[in-house]
């Protein structure tokens, strides 16, 4: 009802931000076990932009990783990306997750070099699934500079792995080779 209400009239921003801030500081009233209404309930707090970056303010400042994963979204979302490479690179892990999603970032806004050290990074550190992403990634770089000493040598790496799809990475050498021919 309550979210209905929100989504149907406008309560002032102070209103909804105390509202906001208590939610989060209460960890969406999990231990009354009613974290899910409360989770939709700040989800339509929030109207403007200014507003988002607020409550994601607000959620980086709380010590939950989720709250703070989800307003390192928000800034990317809304354009504050040096907030959200600065969330990336604190919470760097043994996961190959935040190495890719930084990795992906650098891709995307043409910083080949910071992708590539990042991914060898991930190399180093993870063992985990998702490396196989990293794997393809190094392999399609290799390719289009056109080293394919280097390409050999990442592909004879990952099979050395046992949590890395070899298939995939067949498929995505695949795509690179009939991208450059």
């Amino acid at each position: 009802a309550l979210v209905r209400h929100l989504k149907e009239n406008q309560e002032p921003w102070p209103i909804r931000k105390k509202v906001l801030l208590n939610i989060i500081q209460n960890d969406n009233y999990d231990y009354y076990s009613c974290s899910d209404p409360m989770k939709d309930l700040s989800e339509v707090l929030c109207n403007t932009k200014e507003e988002y970056l607020e409550k994601a303010d607000i959620m980086m400042k709380n010590r939950g990783k989720e709250y703070q994963k989800q307003a390192a979204k928000i800034y990317y979302e809304y354009g504050k990306d040096e907030e959200y490479v600065s969330y990336l690179k604190r919470n760097l892990e043994r996961s190959a997750d935040t190495y890719v999603e930084l990795m992906e970032y650098y891709d995307s806004h043409n910083c080949k070099k910071e992708a590539i050290e990042i991914a060898n990074e991930a190399l180093d550190k993870c063992r985990d699934l998702k490396t196989t992403e990293v794997f393809i990634f190094l392999i399609k770089e290799a390719y289009k500079k056109g080293d394919k000493t280097e390409a050999g040598k990442l592909y004879r790496r990952a099979k050395q792995r046992k949590n890395v799809s070899i298939s995939e990475i067949d498929n995505g050498i695949k795509a690179v080779k009939n991208q450059l021919i």
